[in-house]
């Protein structure tokens, strides 16, 4: 209804898989909160790979994120504004984007 469908491609796909694209855009994620003990360290490399494949494939591209955890969210290395907070599954998260 909106007549975009033409202006809009939606892709899911995995960070690794991000291919350059060029033109502007934008990333959405709701990435793992880390909320089980021990997650935390380990997602810190996804978050880390999220940033890397941004800059790497898509510098010129902003990127949305639901997070919960600022130590997490640091690790994208993506300067983020909180644009909401909510609650998803009753986890306390903020909705986080670049100013790209």
């Amino acid at each position: 209804r909106a007549g975009v469908v033409l202006d809009v491609a939606l892709t899911r796909a995995t960070v690794s898989e991000m291919a350059d694209r060029p033109g502007p855009g934008l990333v959405i994620t709701n990435p793992p909160y880390g909320i089980r003990v021990g997650e935390r360290t380990a997602l810190r490399s996804l978050y880390a790979a999220l940033g890397h494949a941004l800059q790497d494939h898509r510098p010129d591209w902003r990127l949305a994120m639901l997070v919960n955890d600022r130590l997490l969210q640091g690790q994208v290395g993506v300067s983020m504004e909180e644009v909401l907070r909510t609650t998803n599954g009753g986890v306390d998260v903020r909705l986080v984007a670049s100013g790209r």
